[in-house]
């Protein structure tokens, strides 16, 4: 079992050196090493610190899935803004790959942030309501961007309108099998990204710049359009893991090590805890978390 997980962590340190390397390359080919500010570079750099993390914790599956959703998303939602003259991006190619591969960066820490501090901190509160009520909350949000537009609606055109409602079904749809703290806590993530990320791209760096706003990132776009991203980037590369890279069996998490179950054996595992308790079953099944008197118990698919 230590040798799969070797493997797997060794296989995700690869991936993320071969993204930091594409990162740099990107950036020095659209020339904006040279305008890239201490903020901008510091957020960066503390992105790889904080999914470092998240590497020896996820499967390659998984993480793989996760980047290649989250590229697919934000390279349509940059083509739509850039070409509508809503955003712009500085380098003298006109590219603007660099923004979209931090996108990747951005949505890989704000997975990494929500499943480990805000999810447990809301589930330590014991809020709970219908998971329907999840989908409500996500249309009122959804509203802020038509609501508070303004002049970009200038930019507005069918393509845009098209990709923010597939984003707004499909996170609607998903987020009625999620349980409150998990759709919570990856809203609060979204909202503790959102800011820093933008203005440090923009205002401080100067590699994309909006349209009307000189000073502050556009309130439609962090409040309206971030939640509707990050939760459809949460919840795709779920379902794309569990399904395309389906996995039989279990991996269990407890007191610090792996164990590694097939499914017949998953209610032979539970009876071990001491007052069990099923406090998330996440996307599709994808992962269960268990909670005894002593310990967080993660049990995902496709670890390997």
């Amino acid at each position: 079992m230590n040798v799969n997980r070797n493997v797997n962590n060794f296989k995700n340190i690869l991936i993320m050196t071969l993204l930091l390397i594409i990162f740099l390359y990107t950036a020095y080919n659209e020339v904006y090493l040279n305008i890239i500010s201490l903020s901008f570079g510091l957020m960066l750099l503390s992105g790889f610190l904080i999914v470092s993390f998240l590497v020896l914790k996820i499967s390659t599956k998984r993480l793989l899935s996760y980047i290649v959703t989250i590229f697919i998303i934000e390279y349509i939602k940059e083509s739509i803004g850039v070409n509508s003259g809503m955003w712009r991006y500085s380098s003298p190619t006109g590219n603007y790959i660099l923004g979209v591969w931090s996108w990747v960066l951005v949505g890989l820490v704000a997975y990494t942030i929500s499943i480990n501090y805000f999810i447990r901190w809301i589930r330590k509160l014991n809020l709970s309501f219908p998971k329907w009520v999840n989908s409500i909350i996500l249309f009122f949000i959804s509203l802020l961007i038509p609501l508070t537009l303004g002049k970009y609606s200038k930019g507005i055109d069918i393509f845009f309108i098209v990709f923010y409602l597939s984003l707004l079904a499909i996170s609607m749809y998903f987020s009625t099998k999620m349980e409150f703290c998990v759709f919570l806590g990856i809203i609060i993530a979204t909202a503790v990204l959102g800011f820093p990320s933008e203005y440090s791209g923009s205002m401080s760096s100067g590699i994309w710049t909006y349209a009307y706003n000189l000073k502050y990132p556009p309130f439609f776009l962090i409040f309206g359009c971030w939640p509707l991203e990050i939760l459809t980037q949460y919840t795709v590369s779920g379902y794309l893991s569990s399904n395309i890279f389906y996995s039989r069996n279990i991996i269990c998490h407890y007191s610090g090590e792996y164990i590694k179950y097939n499914q017949s054996c998953f209610s032979n595992f539970v009876p071990r805890l001491r007052n069990p308790t099923c406090i998330s079953r996440k996307i599709l099944g994808l992962s269960f978390i268990f909670h005894d008197d002593d310990n967080y118990i993660l049990m995902q698919y496709c670890l390997f």
